[in-house]
């Protein structure tokens, strides 16, 4: 039996991307899949549909930490492939090569500009063979793509969620809201405001929706961007604002986090993981890009329209302007309130295609 290991301890998003990856390939292959990830691993697989999946837990952050190794270690050695995904750097983890020993040693990466990926690029030799994706296509079309050169993959199968498991009631007690509302996720953590808007955008937008929309707002998120909420909160103008806004980030678990998400009735978010799951859920959504690139990395849900500029500074994910922007976050900060209002009309509009606004392209996603 072939046996094949996926590599990728990344965040919420991309794992249950992945996840809709080793779920199709498992409706094709009678293989064993090994799934190295991300901390949250365990909690994401008791939601969802997937049972014949064999895993390892791993810090990204410090990738050969003695903790890590511990647990590489304990990997299935000698398999037939070793698949290093996108979104890690494979310059770091070519080491991985000479601890597992694969008959194979595959590495991705994402379809940025040459400039995002050259600090992660390894030496000629590492890698057997390293795709690097198709900048034309959705990150995990172009994983798709390249393991079916190996593998028999036909259809990707977005069946992922187990929401039988997401029916839950003591769990959600003090989270109960009223009427329809929509979900927000500011993004960034302790990175902020990289990936989100200023607070001061922040405050218009929630002003406005407020003002011109009859939901409830709920964000959530981690305690980071807890605190960096609380100041939106206070900065609004609306009066008895807490009537209809509630903070919810920090005190969710994953669990929670996706009822809250399955429930509402729009999602705003930057490019982050919740945004994402929104998008697997095919909610209607809004999401903002800027740092990131909106043409591998879309939610693939034609319910969600997009909203990003075309600065000649963005993308920059992966470079040294990612964590030292020159530019004050100009590709984020800079989008506009009345365009992201735009949007949240357009929404039940599906004659609605895209538009540039202000300098802001606002764009439905066509998704076959």
């Amino acid at each position: 039996m072939k046996k094949i290991i996926l590599v990728h301890p990344a965040g919420i998003g991309d794992a249950f991307e992945d996840l809709i990856l080793i779920k199709s390939i498992l409706n094709y292959n009678d293989i064993e899949l090994h799934y190295v990830g991300n901390h949250f691993l365990k909690e994401l697989l008791s939601l969802v549909k997937i049972k014949k999946l064999t895993t390892t837990i791993i810090d990204k952050r410090n990738l050969y930490s003695v903790k890590n190794i511990k647990s590489i270690l304990k990997i299935p050695k000698h398999a037939d492939m070793v698949y290093i995904m996108p979104g890690m750097n494979l310059k770091k983890a070519a080491m991985l090569k000479y601890l597992l020993k694969p008959k194979y040693f595959l590495g991705g990466l994402l379809a940025y500009p040459p400039k995002n990926n050259k600090n992660i690029l390894p030496k000629v030799g590492y890698y057997d063979y390293v795709d690097n994706g198709n900048s034309k296509n959705h990150r995990l079309i172009s994983k798709k793509r390249f393991l079916s050169n190996f593998i028999e993959i036909d259809q990707l199968d977005f069946n992922i969620f187990d929401y039988s498991n997401l029916k839950i009631q003591e769990d959600t007690e003090g989270y109960i809201i009223s009427k329809q509302y929509i979900i927000i996720h500011i993004g960034s953590s302790h990175q902020f405001p990289i990936r989100s808007l200023s607070i001061n955008q922040w405050v218009k937008l929630i002003d406005n929706i407020l003002t011109e929309l009859s939901y409830e707002l709920v964000f959530i998120g981690n305690d980071y961007e807890k605190i960096i909420i609380d100041q939106i909160i206070n900065l609004c103008k609306i009066k008895n604002i807490t009537e209809r806004v509630k903070n919810l980030a920090g005190n969710t678990s994953l669990k929670q986090m996706l009822f809250l998400i399955k429930g509402a009735h729009i999602v705003i978010s930057t490019d982050s993981g919740p945004g994402q799951i929104a998008g697997l859920m095919k909610k209607k959504q809004v999401m903002f890009f800027g740092p990131t690139s909106h043409k591998v990395s879309y939610p693939l849900n034609n319910n969600c329209i997009i909203i990003y500029r075309e600065d000649e500074c963005s993308p920059c994910y992966g470079t040294y302007m990612y964590d030292n922007c020159p530019n004050n976050n100009k590709c984020m900060d800079k989008i506009g309130i009345m365009p992201i209002m735009y949007a949240l009309n357009k929404l039940d509009d599906f004659t609605f295609k895209n538009e540039f606004h202000s300098f802001n392209f606002i764009e439905r996603i066509n998704y076959d």
